[in-house]
């Protein structure tokens, strides 16, 4: 099965795009940043998220949200909030290093377990996988190419308080700057999309570069999914 990080800062579109080449028959799709809330609940990830950063990200402390709290302590475990957590390492590239060394290992485990079981199930040829730092983490050598998907800063930060307009534009800000740069990922890609071209261009480029893949013997098919 061949395997395809595709990466990109945040509201960079990738989602969509990693949607679109997801409506291929024998394409699958995996989300890391999905996997990475699912690592939060890992009891030995939390300890070491508190040893980091202090007991204010966790539901239940002085600064959180007392309905949110009480839907998510039915269980008697104690949750991450992930808002609290954001504004405390998306305000410092140290802060964001150290969750990244903490949450990065669990993933990858998750991540490869999902991907053996999607080759030994033969449901796909290739398998996309969309992650925010995948570069960061050094997670290269685990697919055979990385795409990246770019968007000028500018028009990122728009996107991005229209999604959330409960941000800040300096909290805005402070996410994507917590990333590294377009320019940064391109050096790390074997291909590259602009974002800004518009989703109907972005598509007719993915339809081209896949059936290079299908000429080639590493598609399948150009069949799509049936909805």
């Amino acid at each position: 099965m061949y395997k395809i990080a595709v990466v990109g800062g945040i509201a960079s579109g990738k989602s969509t795009l990693v949607k679109y080449l997801g409506s291929y028959r024998y394409i699958t799709n995996l989300n890391l940043d999905e996997m990475g809330h699912r690592v939060l609940r890992e009891p030995s990830v939390t300890k070491e998220l508190e040893n980091s950063f202090g007991t204010s990200i966790f539901y239940g402390s002085r600064d959180s949200d007392p309905e949110l709290e009480r839907a998510n302590f039915r269980s008697g475990k104690r949750i991450v909030n992930r808002r609290a957590l954001g504004k405390i390492v998306f305000a410092d590239k140290t802060k964001f290093a150290v969750l990244n060394k903490i949450m990065w290992p669990q993933i990858a485990i998750f991540q490869n377990i999902a991907l053996a079981q999607i080759e030994q199930s033969r449901v796909a040829s290739i398998a996309i996988i969309e992650g925010a730092v995948i570069i960061e983490a050094e997670f290269k050598k685990y697919y055979h190419e990385i795409w990246s998907v770019n968007l000028p800063k500018a028009v990122a930060v728009e996107r991005l308080l229209k999604r959330n307009p409960d941000l800040t534009k300096a909290d805005a800000e402070n996410r994507i700057n917590s990333q590294i740069s377009d320019e940064e990922r391109i050096k790390y890609s074997n291909y590259s999309i602009d974002s800004s071209r518009g989703i109907e261009e972005n598509k007719r480029i993915i339809d081209e570069k896949l059936k290079e893949f299908y000429d080639n013997g590493i598609l399948k098919s150009l069949e799509r999914k049936s909805h």
